[in-house]
């Protein structure tokens, strides 16, 4: 098609609208990956005769434009590619659709593959991130057009921080819950090369943005692996504050923690962790209810989840332990248990760690004396104990074991009635209920025993 036959089809859009979204990506833009689809594209004409205008050449001429979007004439390309990314920018749903049925995911994974025109470019991948986050249907079409592969190499060859940005963030939206993707990534060095891009950029938003692809990749061991293996762990925990600006560094390290329990040089994030446990003791109760002026309870919340849960899982290593230990770390979990006693969430992963923290290492016993001092106990016994929550009466249990072991604290189980308390548990059938597992089940009846008979033999030493 000719540029004469071209202008009539092209006549009926907004000038304003078509050169607002041409400058997409241009050096002068500011760029919120938050907002990718209204401040990165540029804001539509208000007017209504504008609008009209748009709505009629979506609906009766969009087949024709898709198709120009493969003519032979460069100039041609351009402009049907302004439009294309102007209509699919537009809310009118409707616009998207038929763009998907004249296929238009096609031609745009074709540009995004072979074009060297940057402002072609531009407009495909903004129009391709478009569709995948709007319009249903958007991602099975752009699998079935080898888009996956596209962008893929986009991002494995190519340096500019705002193409990446549309082109990674594309990716998250592709790889959430979709496991296929998120083996392709992996298998094509592309979760190496966001690890790699990410330690590099100066590009602060295009950071933010493969923090939260690499949490959703990290949501897969074997993403999860690789990020640890590539240094990802490392870089994230280097970057995080005692702070709930953003979370999207705390959560992706609470995913790959399990793959990182052996790492060295980790005491800047452990000291990171418990300052963020202190951050939200220091906020008075009337202040998070229902929010305080930078927090909601929320979020308050969703980050001491992060935060504990990382912490259950490094203070399996010994030398964590003891860093954990030596900065005050077992106090403040046990505050964080005693304010935030009524979320399981947070509970469940601060009693876990605790229950590490009690046991297996040097400063033990002064983990032990310190549940002791600060009334862990009596919470125990007459909160925890008695959940219907497995695992947080799992690790309930095997604090009162390690309690149990130190024969100075026996006097003090004897004191609070611990072993009938443990007795109890058989008596009331909590063993069993919603519980995962019989063989879990049973490897919990079998520490409760160990832990009577370990609080009768110290007693009997006591007494002698």
């Amino acid at each position: 098609m000719d540029d004469q036959t071209m202008e009539p089809i092209l006549s009926g859009m907004d000038s304003g609208y078509v050169s607002s979204a041409a400058s997409i990506l241009s050096d002068g833009n500011v760029y919120d990956p938050t907002f990718l689809n209204h401040n990165f594209i540029g804001e539509q004409t208000s007017t209504s005769d504008s609008n009209i205008a748009l709505e009629t050449v979506a609906l009766e001429t969009v087949p024709d434009i898709v198709d120009l979007l493969a003519d032979e004439d460069p100039t041609v390309v351009k402009e049907a590619a302004k439009v294309i990314c102007s209509l699919i920018c537009d809310p009118d749903k409707g616009c998207r659709r038929i763009i998907l049925l004249s296929d238009g995911m096609h031609h745009l994974v074709r540009l995004l593959a072979t074009t060297k025109d940057c402002e072609v470019l531009n407009h495909a991948l903004l129009s391709i991130h478009n569709l995948i986050l709007h319009q249903e249907g958007a991602k099975e079409v752009f699998f079935q057009a080898d888009g996956l592969d596209a962008l893929i190499h986009f991002v494995q060859t190519h340096q500019d921080d705002k193409k990446l940005c549309v082109a990674i963030d594309c990716i998250r939206l592709l790889a959430y819950k979709n496991q296929p993707v998120r083996m392709a990534i992996l298998n094509s060095s592309t979760t190496a090369r966001l690890v790699q891009i990410l330690e590099q950029s100066q590009f602060v938003e295009l950071k933010r943005i493969i923090i939260r692809v690499l949490k959703v990749l990290s949501a897969c061991p074997q993403n999860s692996k690789v990020i640890v293996d590539c240094g990802g762990f490392h870089y994230l925990a280097s970057i995080l504050n005692a702070s709930i600006d953003d979370t999207g560094a705390l959560w992706t390290l609470r995913n790959l923690s399990d793959d990182a329990i052996n790492l060295n040089g980790l005491e800047p994030l452990l000291h990171s962790l418990i300052g963020i446990l202190e951050l939200f003791l220091a906020i008075p109760v009337s202040e998070m209810t229902p929010s305080s002026e930078n927090h909601t309870i929320s979020e308050i919340c969703d980050t001491l989840t992060c935060a504990t849960q990382i912490l259950s899982n490094l203070t399996c290593n010994v030398s964590n332990k003891t860093y954990v230990q030596n900065i005050n770390g077992v106090e403040a979990l046990i505050k964080i248990a005693h304010c935030f006693a009524g979320d399981e969430r947070i509970t469940d992963s601060a009693l876990c760690s605790i229950r590490h923290l009690s046991w297996g290492y040097p400063n033990a016993e002064i983990a032990q004396q310190t549940i002791i001092g600060m009334g862990l106990l009596p919470l125990i016994l007459n909160n925890f104990l008695h959940t219907r929550d497995f695992s947080i009466r799992k690790a309930v249990v095997g604090i009162i074991r390690n309690l149990a072991a130190n024969s100075t604290i026996v006097p003090t189980l004897i004191e609070f009635d611990v072993k009938q308390a443990l007795i109890d548990q058989f008596v009331r059938g909590l063993i069993t209920t919603d519980s995962p597992s019989n063989e879990k089940c049973q490897n919990l009846v079998l520490q409760i025993e160990q832990t009577i008979e370990l609080i009768n033999n110290n007693a009997t030493v006591v007494m002698d």
